[in-house]
């Protein structure tokens, strides 16, 4: 993984694990490091005996997408997406009896995501815990729990260690961080100074 991809991995990892604490579940571990064909990892330590309900499932199917539908919705290419998506299918087979059904469910959990990865909450968090795995690439999830719930909710456009998202953008001179500063709207920063 180069440089440039970093940043972009850290915040697709760290969507998926604020998807799931939006949704009031966990993960096990989270990295930005490559390895193999991947740019990074998170994961649940649940596997499909653990999903007792379509509710559970369509949180899974929410979390493992929010990567994706995050970097999408900044307009960049994610690598990672057939992965996601793949893993995503696979859940919504196993909640229901159907293929029809299936996709019914994949439908209405990608909907869930896109109204989850829109919100200023997740966008901040996501930010923050990004900036957070761009400089230790690699927190067991407890960690990133303990990190959202102090963070939450945010001062506006503020994450980790008081960084605001115009400074990890200099930091790191990534696309997507930039990207993500063009889309933002006009807004009240907190006090220099303010931490959060």
């Amino acid at each position: 993984m180069t440089t440039d991809q970093r940043p972009l991995a850290s915040f697709h990892e760290a969507s998926h694990v604020v998807a799931a604490f939006l949704q009031g579940r966990s993960v096990e571990f989270v990295t930005a490091r490559a390895s193999g064909r991947s740019a990074g990892s998170t994961e649940t330590g649940r596997v499909f005996g653990d999903l007792q309900t379509t509710e559970d499932c369509e949180i899974e199917i929410v979390s493992a997408l929010a990567g994706c539908e995050a970097s999408r919705s900044l307009g960049l290419d994610d690598r990672g997406s057939d992965h996601d998506e793949r893993v995503a299918g696979e859940i919504a087979l196993h909640a229901t009896s159907t293929v029809e059904q299936a996709i019914a469910l994949f439908d209405k959990a990608r909907a869930r995501t896109r109204r989850l990865v829109a919100t200023e909450r997740f966008q901040n968090l996501a930010v923050a815990l990004a900036a957070e795995l761009a400089a230790v690439p690699a927190m067991s999830g407890r960690r990133a729990a303990e990190l959202l719930a102090s963070w939450d909710p945010a001062p506006v456009a503020t994450g980790i260690r008081g960084a605001t998202l115009e400074q990890f953008a200099s930091w790191h001179s990534s696309p997507w961080a930039t990207a993500k500063l063009a889309r933002m709207t006009p807004r009240s920063h907190p006090p220099s100074g303010e931490r959060c």
